[in-house]
């Protein structure tokens, strides 16, 4: 069984014709999907139960961590490379992801010392898991998988034992993993709105949305202007239309006129803490500091 396949193919299928890059993500200030998605995301994630698809080697806790730890969803329209994911240096180990497209995926790539018993690998290289999961809103069903990351780029698949080393099931999986990998490392170049909201109770579980540096000025633009009566019944149909008017009109926004610690916005109830790109280290530390 391959999960979150739906997913995969919607974003590989709007790649470009020789395949060398990929389209992740969606633009979320182009139509009122900003807290739909948010709340869809969250509301994906109340599950009764968890089930792994291989006992051997599928365990409650790579999911449940990902609930402490927080995602990282695109809210923008991103590109990564296709086939190939440069090592990237993930915080604590780990790095948790979200695709909103169709059902919706939810994916964990985490550092490994080594491969688990039974799963080998063609080729040496840093290993990493990946673990792919879905929910039908009661019960979440996820997978892991084993990978090799050659120190040039490459990824490869590490196969189960007792499977017959079918090259084209690899190759799936390695396009999908780098995908994975490729979005995970380009959240550092992003600006993000987080939210959080107390799913298990054990502390809040925290979903972070990239964004661009345009959207973050539409953000601002759209508090500055008036709520008109629609904009009051539905906040986040004022915030699509600042956007929309800001680009239209050419109105630019001096983001780093409002560094002045962590800066809040509120839409349809939801408050989202934005923060600059992390890979902005000095305006990333200016911006947190009060």
């Amino acid at each position: 069984m391959r999960l979150c396949d739906s997913v995969f193919k919607q974003i590989t299928n709007k790649g470009n014709a020789d395949n060398d890059f990929i389209e992740v993500g969606m633009d979320i200030l182009n139509d009122e999907a900003l807290t739909h998605t948010a709340y869809e995301a969250m509301l994906s994630l109340l599950c009764k139960s968890f089930v792994g698809t291989d006992r051997r080697h599928a365990r409650v806790g790579d999911i449940g961590m990902m609930y402490l730890d927080g995602i990282y969803m695109p809210g923008a329209s991103r590109i990564v490379l296709l086939g190939e994911a440069q090592w990237i240096d993930l915080e604590h180990g780990y790095g948790n992801l979200y695709l909103p497209e169709d059902r919706g995926g939810f994916f964990r790539l985490q550092k490994i010392d080594k491969l688990p018993r039974g799963v080998v690998c063609p080729v040496s290289g840093r290993p990493v898991k990946l673990t792919s999961a879905t929910s039908d809103g009661d019960k979440m069903t996820f997978e892991n998988d084993f990978y090799h990351i050659r120190n040039a780029g490459q990824v490869a698949y590490a196969f189960p034992s007792d499977m017959i080393r079918d090259a084209r099931h690899a190759a799936g999986k390695i396009t999908r993993a780098a995908a994975i990998i490729g979005a995970i490392a380009d959240s550092r170049h992003l600006w993000s709105a987080t939210v959080e909201e107390n799913l298990i109770g054990a502390g809040n579980t925290r979903l972070r949305i990239g964004l661009e540096a345009e959207q973050i000025k539409s953000v601002l633009y759209a508090r500055t202007l008036p709520l008109t009566e629609s904009g009051r019944k539905r906040p986040i149909l004022h915030l699509v239309r600042a956007h929309q008017r800001r680009i239209k009109e050419g109105v630019d926004i001096d983001i780093s006129r409002h560094i002045r610690g962590i800066d809040n916005v509120s839409i349809d109830g939801m408050t989202f803490a934005l923060r600059p790109p992390a890979k902005d280290i000095d305006l990333h530390r200016r911006w947190i500091e009060k």
